[in-house]
């Protein structure tokens, strides 16, 4: 897939001059071990003079590449017609296409990070136009980047799609105007750090920075919306923690655990915490979940499997459930600090 990704770079770089990005607010560094990164389409606003969705279907490119689980992956994200079509809103002099997350999330595991994002149009003839909206299909039905937290299915779709991207890309009918691709490697790349960045169709110099500034996630120039070219508000972020994480599979598991612990009978309980500190192994080992954060999850889920147990013994008088935990004297409070001597 890296021989594709390359042949797609170069084939851009010959067709337009690309426009580079700008950095206007910094929130930032992605630390390596600690950090999840993700990045999403703050604002994408296209004039209604450049014949938007009538000759031309506009389409955003996003690839990350990083590593994960180990090894070098190539994420792409489509945004395409379609999808800009359900979500856009008219504005004054154009339409605007707001917050869609693209890329992650995902810890940070070292080594080079990279992101690049292309918005082209492609003109509405038959086979450009099918193509196009066959590679947007193709790549929501693996709900590859925005909903998707898991990159298992990816990877069995990803090269396809990105010969798909390669060969659209390849016919005349398809123009790239802008974009950029930004890398980051820690402590090699001081200037790049995560933030928000603006690419706008116009040559970086001509534009008036000291005007434009970034509020609540939209481009402004002084106190009224930026709207005098085609542009892309984007933005890489950095966290320490994901509110996703019940949504990894391990979580179902921990379900399968708390079934275990309430079934009736003497030995159900000692089962559920072994399950449980198998479950530990799974989640430390996790290419979804940074070792500082599992250890946050981690005690979280022990605090419930705790609660699990005190419901459990309080269950005692309805009578018809055994439990060797109810004939034993109480422990210690801080006996439940070991897992094992819950």
């Amino acid at each position: 897939m890296s021989e594709t990704w390359g042949r797609l770079k170069d084939m851009v770089r010959t067709k337009t001059e690309i426009k580079r990005a700008r950095l206007l607010s910094k929130t930032g560094r992605i630390e390596p071990g600690k950090s999840y990164f993700s990045a999403h389409i703050n604002e994408m606003f296209l004039k209604h003079d450049r014949e938007w969705l009538s000759r031309f279907d506009p389409v955003v490119v996003v690839v990350s590449e990083h590593k994960y689980d180990s090894k070098d992956v190539i994420v792409p994200f489509i945004v395409g017609p379609e999808m800009i079509r359900k979500h856009v809103k008219d504005v004054p002099n154009g339409m605007a296409f707001y917050d869609t997350r693209v890329a992650g999330i995902h810890p940070y595991n070292g080594g080079q990070f990279a992101l690049t994002i292309i918005l082209a149009k492609v003109e509405r003839v038959n086979y450009a136009n099918e193509m196009l909206s066959f590679i947007e299909k193709t790549a929501g039905a693996f709900n590859i980047g925005e909903t998707s937290i898991d990159l298992t299915g990816h990877f069995k779709i990803a090269e396809a799609l990105m010969s798909g991207v390669r060969g659209l890309f390849g016919l005349k009918e398809t123009t790239p105007i802008m974009g950029q691709r930004m890398t980051y490697d820690h402590g090699s790349t001081p200037w790049f750090e995560a933030g928000t960045y603006a690419i706008v169709d116009k040559d970086i110099d001509k534009i008036p920075w000291e005007e434009i500034q970034v509020v609540d996630g939209r481009l402004y120039r002084s106190d009224k919306p930026f709207r005098d070219e085609d542009f892309v508000l984007f933005s890489i972020t950095a966290q320490e923690e994901r509110s996703d994480w019940r949504q990894l599979q391990f979580h179902s598991n921990f379900d399968a655990i708390v079934q275990t612990a309430l079934k009736p009978g003497d030995n159900s309980w000692e089962k559920a915490k072994a399950m449980f500190l198998s479950l530990y192994g799974e989640l430390v080992t996790s290419p979804d979940i940074t070792w500082p954060h599992a250890q946050i999850v981690f005690d979280a889920l022990k605090a419930q499997m705790l609660e699990v147990k005190k419901r459990r013994e309080g269950m005692q008088f309805l009578g018809g459930v055994t439990n060797d935990e109810s004939q034993r004297k109480p422990k210690p409070p801080d006996a439940a600090d070991d897992i094992m001597n819950w």
